[in-house]
Formats: structure tokens, C-alpha cells, sequence
């Protein structure tokens, strides 16, 4: 996950993406995002994002389109692109989330090669935030910020909160729902009064054997548990999500609750079929 500003400047990069593109924080903050993308793109990506600046909204980014990353050892891989925006004081700012998809682009090729004749759809196999949670909880545990870098952190996850084109929720121990964001309402059809301290997941999991207990069960081991499941919303209109399901733990080690992040693959299965 990165940050930008509208001149297409990072200003915030996480460490799943420092790791994945083999760079320090310091060799990115303040280099346009050209800097991750091989040059035969760069004069396209440049008019993208001015483009951008101008109609600013939540969507995936190069629909029908290979993108792909460089590393800093030159190496490249696929990727996939989801953008938000906000603004603050400082300017405009939009937020990328980056999913290497090299996995699953090897499924794709192998399954053309050897299944043609067949009607077989392609697993979409997302890189999810499993890092970015980390993060996020290691800052919030933090005790000894300093007051601006605790004010940047605070507006940076409220934003991400409030315009993430994810599902995010929070439960309890227990599994009660505490927490939903903006993108669980509307994609869900709930309102936070008819779930929060009242319901867990199982709601709208769409499968009689996919129980909310069973997600719990497989995450004691202190891994996240990814996976491509359906969820059936208030109105009954069933959708694909890829689901990152972990806990979050204490100091101590014990588990105080869980966190559940998906993503509406729908448009990506539709256009798979095509």
C-alpha cells in the first residue's frame, strides 16, 4: 500500500510494499510512483494520473490491462491496482493498494494450456493486507509516538476507514461484530445499528458448512486465513469475495478479537468469463 500526493510524490509507503519492491523507506518517500513502474509505461502512467487528479474516485486501476511492478533488482511482476482519494489541508492524496499476482497469472497460463475444452473458471488469488494489518495494529499498540507522527497515523487510518473499497470489520472474542466501515454497509446492505454488539459474520456467509466458528478454529495458530467465499448481502444478491481473516492479540499473546477484511471480486470473475 502507498500514499500519494497529486503530483504522483509518495508520501507514505508500507513495509509489505518495501519488501516486495526490495527498497528502503527512505529510497521512495518523496520519488514519483514512475519509480515502481517499468519505464516503456511511464509516459502512459503520467498522463493516468493527471487524468486521475481530474475525476478522482474509487475504482481498479488498467481494467483489461496487464500492469506490472519493478523491483529495484530490475525484476518485474504483475500486480493489480485499487485507488482511492481523499483530501486534507495539505492537498490532495490518493491511496493505492498493490496485490502481486504472480501466482495466480502462472493458474492462468497453465489452466489455457492444458484446459481449453473445458469450462473452467480462473482462481483469482489475491495478495491481500495481511502486512498492512500488521502495521496498523503495531502502530496502534504504540505507546511512545510522537503527537504529529500520532496525528498523521490517526487522519492516514481514518481515511483508509472511511474510502477503503474493502469490507472491513472488527469483532470481539466471541465473534460479535464492534466495528464496520462505510464499504460494509453499503456492500452488505446493513446498517451498523442491525449488526454492531448484536450479530457475527455468519449473517451473510453464504454456505451452510462455512460456520464463523470454523474461521475461528484455523486462526489460533496465529496465521491468516485467505479465501475466496461468497457473501449473500440483506437483499439476497450472493457476490464473490477474496477474505483475509486474522486475529488481533495483546501484549500477552491472547486473542482479543478478530479482524475480517474482503474485496467485491465480482467485475473480476465477469470479466475472467468473458
Amino acid at each position: 500500500m502507498l500514499v500519494a500526493d497529486e503530483l504522483g510524490t509518495m508520501v507514505l509507503v508500507n513495509p509489505f510494499l518495501l519488501e516486495q519492491f526490495g527498497y528502503a523507506e527512505k529510497e521512495l518517500l518523496g520519488q514519483q510512483i514512475e519509480k515502481l513502474i517499468p519505464e516503456r509505461y511511464h509516459l502512459r502512467h503520467v498522463k493516468h494520473v493527471s487524468y486521475y487528479n481530474q475525476h478522482p474516485k474509487k475504482r481498479p486501476m488498467g481494467l483489461g490491462l496487464d500492469l506490472y511492478g519493478i523491483r529495484k533488482d530490475k525484476t518485474e511482476f504483475p500486480v493489480e491496482v485499487s485507488l482511492g482519494n481523499y483530501q486534507t489541508d495539505q492537498g490532495k492524496y490518493v491511496i493505492a493498494f498493490l496485490s502481486d499476482i504472480s501466482k495466480r497469472k502462472v493458474a492462468e497460463n497453465a489452466l489455457q494450456q492444458l484446459n481449453e475444452e473445458l469450462e473452467q473458471k480462473v482462481e483469482d488469488r489475491t495478495i491481500t493486507l495481511k502486512n498492512t494489518v500488521k502495521q496498523l495494529a503495531a502502530l496502534i499498540a504504540e505507546t511512545e509516538v510522537k503527537d504529529a507522527e500520532l496525528n498523521r497515523v490517526n487522519i492516514f487510518l481514518k481515511n483508509i476507514w472511511d474510502h477503503a473499497e474493502a469490507i472491513i470489520l472488527v469483532t470481539d472474542k466471541e465473534g460479535i461484530i464492534k466495528m464496520m466501515n462505510p464499504a460494509a454497509e453499503r456492500l452488505l446492505k446493513y446498517k451498523e445499528a442491525e449488526l454492531m454488539n448484536r450479530k457475527t459474520p455468519s449473517i451473510f456467509l453464504d454456505n451452510d458448512h462455512l460456520a464463523f466458528s470454523s474461521f475461528i478454529e484455523k486462526v489460533y495458530a496465529g496465521q491468516p486465513i485467505e479465501r475466496e467465499i461468497y457473501y449473500t448481502p440483506k437483499d439476497g444478491i450472493r457476490f464473490p469475495v477474496s477474505q483475509t481473516f486474522t486475529s488481533m492479540r495483546n501484549a500477552r499473546g491472547e486473542i482479543e478479537g478478530y479482524l475480517i477484511i474482503s474485496m467485491d471480486i465480482s467485475r473480476r470473475k465477469r470479466q475472467r468469463m468473458i
